[in-house]
């Protein structure tokens, strides 16, 4: 019992981790954007393949150091790589000059997260209880979201205060290492999870080679597939702030609704996790998928900027039903002894059906405007809700 509730200890350590490292993440990524556009000149095209290119990276390694993870029965050493190479990118923003050092220093970032991403998730998984992993999984995320909310009020401070948005971002760009090199060092009071020696020995007779899939049930393989339609759906966040700048909103408030979004997020992370504990985790997806659809359509009619604001509110809130208990659900449907590839083929399946979302996403707003970008997200949704409840509804 005693083991439980110190293994326990690390969901606020790696909480804790999220926090300060959201609240740097946080501080740039509201105003990359803009920088991108309307500072170093980009194209939306060039910010979609920035994107894509960034997330790629991302997201092979997620099963690459998933994998590896439970190869070696190790999980807080990758976790703590990743955010130190995280970390070591964010002192190379402020320096950029042109949209192609973005790109290297933005999937520098992108590396450090897919390393650090799926181990993290299997020691979140594994230091508590099966009926517990939707409440811890939306209380990681709740304090990684609250986080962001700190880092976009210390961006809004400091353009709002500098007279040139150039120079405004710059200092945040630079800033936002110190909460970074925090979070780092408050992962070295996490511990590692054990092993169970048996589940790992019968585990590796099974499967000795990557991408063999045959000990993953086909309720988790047909979850891969809506996750895929999930990730097209759901690009990067850039593309919503794009949306605002295009509608003339002034540059300060942009990180202001982009508050909102992760007020709203931080607030309904833990609640819908422990939500999908009690009535399942298909129930609080599927409403969320369908929500996230109205959202997207509502993206590609609004005109005035005074409607953004409730629509980035509902946007938080779609990330929030679904961010945790998507990880929970994925916990679920796999082995203990599998959790690290499972969280890494989960990651990388959203990750490279996200670069495909993100490039096609920032062709056709180069070629036909905003509208068709949203509305194409909608419909992809959609049939990602359709396919969930199809299949896990009926057996609620």
């Amino acid at each position: 019992m005693s083991d439980k509730k110190n293994l326990k200890t690390n969901i606020w350590w790696l909480s804790a981790t999220s926090f300060f490292t959201d609240i740097s993440s946080e501080m740039i990524f509201p105003v990359l954007p803009i920088f991108l556009k309307n500072v170093l000149g980009a194209s939306f095209s060039m910010i979609g393949i920035i994107e894509g290119v960034a997330e790629g990276l991302a997201s092979l390694l997620k099963y690459f150091s998933g994998y590896l993870s439970d190869a070696i029965h190790r999980r807080k050493g990758l976790t703590l790589l990743g955010y130190s190479l995280s970390s070591i990118s964010k002192l190379f923003f402020a320096l950029s000059a042109s949209p192609i050092t973005i790109l290297f220093f933005r999937s520098l970032d992108r590396i450090g997260k897919g390393i650090r991403t799926s181990p993290r998730d299997a020691l979140i998984a594994e230091s508590v209880g099966p009926e517990e992993r939707g409440k811890y999984f939306g209380l990681h995320r709740a304090s990684d979201t609250a986080g962001a909310v700190i880092g976009t009020i210390i961006a809004v401070f400091i353009i709002y205060y500098l007279e040139t948005v150039s120079s405004a971002i710059r200092l945040i760009l630079l800033l936002s290492f110190i909460p970074a090199i925090i979070g780092v060092f408050l992962l070295l009071f996490v511990r590692e999870v054990p092993f169970h020696e048996d589940g790992a020995k019968h585990l590796l007779k099974e499967r000795k080679k990557l991408f063999q899939f045959g000990q993953f049930s086909s309720n988790f393989k047909f979850f891969l597939i809506v996750a895929a339609f999930f990730g097209f759906a759901n690009y990067s966040y850039s593309f919503y702030i794009l949306k605002a700048n295009e509608l003339k909103m002034a540059i300060f408030l942009i990180p202001v609704v982009y508050l909102i979004y992760n007020v709203f997020y931080a607030f309904s992370a833990y609640p819908s996790g422990k939500l999908s504990d009690k009535i399942g985790r298909a129930p609080v997806l599927v409403s969320a998928f369908v929500l996230f659809a109205l959202i997207n359509v509502g993206f590609a009619y609004v005109s005035n900027p005074i409607y953004l604001w409730a629509l980035f509110a509902c946007y938080g809130l779609f990330i929030g039903l679904t961010d945790g208990v998507l990880k929970a659900f994925v916990s679920d449907l796999s082995l203990r002894e599998s959790h690290g590839e499972a969280f890494g083929i989960y990651h990388t399946v959203i990750g490279f059906s996200t670069i495909a979302g993100n490039i096609i996403a920032g062709f056709l707003w180069q070629a036909y405007g905003s509208f068709w970008p949203f509305m194409l997200s909608a419909i992809l949704i959609l049939i990602a809700s359709m396919m969930l409840g199809l299949k896990f509804l009926r057996k609620a």
